[in-house]
Formats: structure tokens, sequence, C-alpha cells
């Protein structure tokens, strides 16, 4: 069964990610293919003589996303722009460096960072903004087998004086004035030859990766007892919403009184008020 359209058109599914270090950041069209959220609470045991058991001693829960996605692409521009985005998400993975000038050796400024967001499976409990953390890798699969785009374009030139090149240098608008006026300086025969280059673009992309989560707000339990004495988990912000957050907010309608009438009229953008939407997949 294809994909909801909405999964395309609706900017609540698209997945955003945010290099932190420069604050540059990449969205994608929603076209998930996998997700999952993993809680591993991590423990150290020591044996004890005389002790079935060991003794366990509690360390830390940590939270591990995978997400993949494809990048699909409808025509030869829009195929470019998820290949700078793609580009992009990669170079996240690296850090941020003290000098821009760049020798051997290099003073590290910033770790790459990285904030995601998608939907509310993927987003911060407290804000219901972006999460924190880091990723292991990106892993970039071009499917060959849905064919893809192929995009010319002049790159550059080279001026070649005599039978040997004698410069290259970037795109030539008037290459009849260039040779004219060297062959008038050198007097050898000139010729520019203008140079294109070829890109090839895959039609769809599928990403795969696996994001570490830093919480950023509180967790774990407390007891409330200026409230009640309940028990609540991280913060009231928070308590509820973790780990998927809850709704995010948006305009259902919008009801206007002009100035100059006396007419007032509501906008209803989502007829459907509470019910559900119900996307069906594969």
């Amino acid at each position: 069964m294809p994909q909801a359209p909405s999964l395309r058109t609706d900017e609540f599914f698209t997945i955003f990610i945010r290099h932190l270090p420069t604050s540059q950041f990449v969205e994608f069209e929603g076209w998930v293919t996998e997700f999952s959220d993993q809680f591993n609470s991590n423990w150290s045991s020591t044996p004890v003589y005389g002790r079935m058991d060991p003794l366990p001693a509690f360390e830390n829960t940590q939270r591990t996303i995978s997400l993949g996605f494809d990048v699909v692409s409808d025509s030869i521009t829009q195929a470019e722009d998820n290949l700078n985005a793609i580009a992009d998400l990669v170079k996240f993975q690296y850090p941020v460096y003290e000098s821009s000038s760049r020798t051997a050796q290099n003073t590290l400024k910033a770790a790459p960072l990285i904030q995601m967001k998608w939907t509310n499976l993927l987003s911060d409990a407290s804000e219901l903004g972006y999460l924190t953390g880091y990723l292991n890798g990106v892993t970039y699969g071009p499917d060959i087998t849905e064919g893809g785009f192929v995009a010319t374009r002049e790159v550059g030139a080279e001026v070649i004086a005599n039978g040997e090149i004698r410069k290259k240098e970037t795109i030539i608008s008037d290459p009849g004035t260039v040779a004219a006026r060297l062959r008038e300086q050198t007097g050898q025969e000139v010729i520019v030859n203008r140079v294109g280059g070829k890109t090839f673009i895959p039609k769809k992309v599928s990403i795969q990766l696996t994001f570490n989560v830093l919480h950023t707000h509180l967790t774990g339990w407390y007891k409330d007892e200026k409230n009640g004495g309940g028990y609540h988990f991280g913060s009231r912000a928070v308590s509820g919403k973790y780990p998927n957050a809850t709704y995010e907010e948006y305009i259902i309608s919008q009801t206007a009184a002009p100035a100059d009438s006396e007419i007032v009229g509501t906008i209803d953008f989502n007829r459907a008020g509470n019910n559900a939407q119900v996307l069906e997949g594969d």
C-alpha cells in the first residue's frame, strides 16, 4: 500500500536534524521505514562469598533511538537538494576545530552533538522540541534499482597554449575573448576548453542512523509531597509525557471579527476535531 501523502506534505512528519556546534540543520520528508526506541538499564554486579546472587549496583539508564527513512526525489531539482541535505547530514558527524587555519595538528573546539525531531515519537518531552544527543554514524544506501538523474553543468575551463595546459580556471563567460587576448600576448596558438561535469543522483536513498539520547531534563521518579504525595516522573512538566511527548499544538479553527464588518467568521482547519486520523502502512 502506498504511504500516506501527508507523510510528504505535512510538516508534522518532517524529520529535522540540527548540528549543534554550527546551528546548521537539514530536513527530510517523513518516509520513515524503521523506528525503535530502546532503553538499557546498566548494572554492575559484585560476587560475594557464600551468596548465590551477586550484589547488583545500578549505574544508569541509556536511551538509544534507531531511525530509518527513505529520501525520495520526483525531479532532478529535488534530487540535487536531497543529495546536498544528505551530504550535510554526513558532515554533521565531524567536530568543529578552533582555528580556520587548518594544519595537521588541530585544536578540537566542539564535539558533533546533534539535535533531532520527528513527530512526538522523537521529541523532547518537556518542551516538545528537539532531542539532544549524538549519532553512532549514518548509513547511506542509494537504491540503484530505482534509477536516478544525471545532472550536467559547466564546472570550469582549461587554457591550452602551444599544446600545453597553461592554466585551469573557473567558468569563462567569453572563451573567444580570452583566447584572442592570450594569443596576442604569447604569439602562440591558444585553445580554451570549456569543461563540463556529470553527477549521478539516485531517485531513492535509504538512510539509517542510531541516535544516542542525552537527557536534558530531569528523569526518575519522585514523590510530590506538596501535591497529594503521588509519584511523578522527572518533573511535573515531563511526567505523563515521557518518552513520546504528547499532543503538539496547532490551530483547529480561527474566528475573526473584522473591524469594518459586523459579521464574525470562522475558518475550520480540522473538521475531524478530536477524532483520530488513521494512517495505514504497508
